[in-house]
């Protein structure tokens, strides 16, 4: 996700749910069900 995508997201949660709780974080991998290996 882009920074200006980020911000757009934000905003419009913001707007919709202001007590809505949203994290944003950079992964190099993420496992568990529903996510599948690439590599």
């Amino acid at each position: 996700m882009k920074r200006s995508q980020a911000v757009q997201l934000r905003n419009y949660i913001k707007k919709v749910q202001p007590q809505a709780f949203m994290m944003i974080t950079n992964s190099s991998e993420i496992i568990g069900k529903g996510f599948r290996n690439t590599i």
